[in-house]
């Protein structure tokens, strides 16, 4: 048995080994997996009559249950979880959507400029792009700016929803309404 009869006997029985094959099989099943999370996040909301945002006052805090309507339960203030997670699997799913075409867009923009004005500026296109010695100080640069804009929209909406909590009294206050009610609910008192 010659070297390339072992390598090939070694591959077979080895499952974190993956040939050139089997990428196509991986690629086809990942992809059915995200067609059907996308799927599910865009019908599921139009088949329940449930919004995001609407409060179940007689079930807070419900353990996951068909029997009780609410499949993966509902949170401290009676929303159901399921529909949340719909809801935010759609914006998940929008932002990653968005983002790979933005980089498409600026990739292929980048390139065609680097081809159409060849030489010089060719030149020094991609060396910008290019990683000398693992150390690619524009990229480094593209990730730090990147960074800096998620802290950005992170101080951004912490602000805004500070300010929601000013002028509406917070979920806080929500929370205690909903308690209340339960209670009476419980108790049988009006």
């Amino acid at each position: 048995m010659n070297a390339a009869d072992k390598t090939a006997t070694a591959t077979i029985g080895n499952p974190l080994i993956t040939t050139p094959a089997s990428h196509g099989a991986d690629m086809w099943l990942w992809s059915v997996v995200l067609i059907t999370i996308a799927l599910f996040c865009m019908l599921l909301p139009m088949l329940i009559a449930i919004g995001p945002e609407d409060t179940d006052w007689l079930h807070l805090s419900l353990p996951p249950s068909p029997s009780n309507g609410h499949w993966l339960g509902t949170d401290a203030i009676g929303r159901d979880v399921l529909i949340r997670a719909c809801y935010g699997g759609r914006l998940s799913l929008l932002i990653g959507l968005a983002a790979s075409l933005i980089a498409l867009v600026v990739g292929t923009a980048y390139g065609v400029l680097a081809g159409y004005c060849g030489g010089f500026v060719e030149s020094a296109m991609m060396i910008s792009t290019t990683d000398h010695n693992h150390v690619s100080q524009p990229r480094d640069a593209v990730a730090a700016i990147s960074g800096l804009a998620m802290v950005a929209v992170a101080v951004l909406s912490a602000a805004f929803m500070r300010h929601d909590h000013a002028t509406t009294g917070g979920s806080d206050n929500l929370l205690k309404v909903g308690n209340d009610l339960r209670d009476r609910a419980c108790s049988g008192a009006t």
